[in-house]
């Protein structure tokens, strides 16, 4: 079977060109080979990537059993531990997710969003004034707190103080492209007794009241009929210690980054969230169309996962009526679909006001990946991006100020601002000196 044309670049090079470059080398491709192309990548073989939106509908849509994930999500086991959703298929798959979706459903976080605005409050109050900012550490602090909060339910409790305290003493000072997964990994021993001596706590005193995503997993029974074991529980946090921390973190930098960068949508933005008044409910503001726009463009511009999971087929089948055997993985680009001109004309210009304009559809606009995949965080994480950036802008009046170009780079496998990003508060919201 001849599969779509590709670089001819040695495996090794085009591997080392994914990670250090991802979207230069994507875009190089796609000027050259079009919306369908073959790389290598290693030992995962060959991996081909799509950017034409049909395509991705019918990748989305393809039947679970004819395809795997956990060998493309390979590297995430040794963060998040060997049975991550991140690197389960199938049945097992299913019912794990089934597991982590209530805690995670709407109705259920929804309640927790006066949560963020008092969070975000205490995290930026102490911004100083005139002077240029990086706001990682604080954001990702932030990102944590509002995760345990909806993992453990008190941020008083000795299990959340503990980890909010390693990760800003032993994780968020590095900057390095992998290095705070690596120093994650390093302190998983650490972890796990933390929440082994919480799990057994909890298993000796009576459900709470008002049950929270970990209450839910200490009770949860397997298909057996038996409870679930601690290191599949350990396994279940570090997911969205992981996977539910840092992208939330990442979105809400790259919003302020193009907020700030846009002085007519910065402007339109606070005057929309000045309408509500000084104390707005917060899911009201979460439903503010230009804020909700602004959110939707920061994500199409970059998505924080620049590709969702790639499907390692089991079964052959056909995409765009060509065959794929077994052993080819499927990859749709979400970063190439978000820049196609057709789709988002001007595609590298940050205007919300497209998504005032139209609605786009799951295979053409897809930040949190697609069909029976898609993250378990995709209600959660939007909502908490924009409390947090009304409650940032209801507060202080930011600039640019960054200490050179503000490009993407790898966090791990996720894109993040450079460390060059800098904001600078020029006084309270409202104030002339905005």
């Amino acid at each position: 079977m001849s599969l779509p044309p590709g670089p001819d670049l040695p495996g090794w090079s085009q591997a080392q060109a994914w990670i250090e470059n991802p979207i230069g080398f994507w875009r190089q491709c796609h000027e050259q080979f079009g919306d369908m192309f073959t790389i290598q990548l290693g030992s995962l073989g060959p991996v081909v990537l799509f950017s034409e939106p049909d395509a991705v509908r019918q990748i989305f849509h393809l039947p679970a059993e004819s395809y795997e994930c956990r060998q493309y999500n390979e590297q995430y086991k040794y963060v998040m531990g060997k049975q991550s959703l991140l690197v389960s298929d199938g049945p097992r798959h299913r019912s794990r997710r089934r597991l982590l979706m209530p805690g995670l459903h709407r109705h259920s976080v929804s309640k927790s969003l006066r949560m963020v605005q008092r969070l975000t409050d205490r995290a930026i109050e102490s911004w100083p004034v005139s002077e240029p900012l990086c706001v990682r550490t604080s954001i990702h602090i932030l990102s944590l707190q509002f995760m345990l909060h909806v993992v453990f339910g008190d941020l008083e409790s000795d299990i959340c103080r503990a980890i909010v305290s390693l990760f800003n003493d032993e994780i968020l000072q590095e900057l390095g492209t992998w290095s705070p997964w690596r120093r994650f990994g390093q302190l998983q021993p650490k972890l796990r007794e933390l929440i082994s001596r919480e799990i057994v706590t909890r298993r000796n005193h009576a459900e709470h009241d008002s049950p929270d995503l970990f209450e839910s997993l200490v009770r949860a029974r397997d298909e057996a009929g038996q409870l679930l074991g601690e290191d599949e529980i350990d396994d279940h946090i570090f997911t969205m210690l992981v996977a539910g921390v840092d992208p939330t973190a990442i979105a809400l930098r790259w919003a302020l980054y193009w907020i700030c960068e846009s002085p007519d949508g910065y402007e339109k933005l606070t005057r929309e969230l000045a309408a509500p008044g000084t104390k707005p409910d917060p899911q009201s503001v979460a439903e503010l169309p230009y804020l909700s726009a602004v959110c939707l463009e920061a994500l199409r511009m970059y998505p924080v996962v620049p590709t969702p999971s790639g499907r390692k087929l089991t079964t052959k089948v056909e995409i765009m009526g060509r065959p794929f055997e077994p052993g080819i993985t499927l990859l749709p680009c979400t970063y190439l679909v978000h820049r196609r001109a057709d789709l988002y004309p001007e595609p590298d210009r940050f205007r919300p006001e497209r998504f005032l304009e139209r609605l786009y559809g799951p295979h053409e606009y897809f930040p949190f990946g697609g069909g029976i995949r898609t993250c378990i965080g995709a209600t959660l994480a939007p909502l908490e991006i924009k409390v947090a950036l009304a409650t940032v802008l209801a507060r202080w009046n930011l600039k640019s100020a960054h200490q050179g170009p503000v490009r993407p780079v790898r966090h791990g496998t996720l894109l993040a601002p450079s460390a060059t990003m800098r904001l600078v508060v020029t006084g309270k919201a409202g104030s002339n000196a905005g």
